[in-house]
């Protein structure tokens, strides 16, 4: 009886604690997001007002880092699924 208990219970600390990690994990997601987001506004208006760029200038250095950003996202992505088939064979 206390085995079973003991069990149940590691079990249910097992499961809080997943629960716990995809909520910090969807949280650190959204709290990147709202922050890259902002900073993203305020580097806009530094290089329009301060700076003096104008909003095509603005607008191409923006899809250029964009584009490098999103190639290194996606070669991560793909060297971490190469390496999870070499380990699987």
């Amino acid at each position: 009886m206390i085995a079973q208990q003991a069990i149940s219970g590691a079990h249910q600390e097992r499961t809080t604690s997943r629960m716990e990690d995809r909520i910090d994990s969807s949280l650190t997601i959204a709290l990147a997001i709202c922050v890259a987001g902002y900073l993203a506004i305020m580097l806009g208006h530094v290089a329009r007002v301060d700076l003096g760029f104008s909003i095509e200038q603005i607008r191409g250095a923006a899809m250029l880092t964009a584009l490098m950003l999103a190639m290194l996202a996606a070669l991560g992505f793909l060297r971490r699924e190469r390496d999870q088939t070499d380990k699987s064979q």
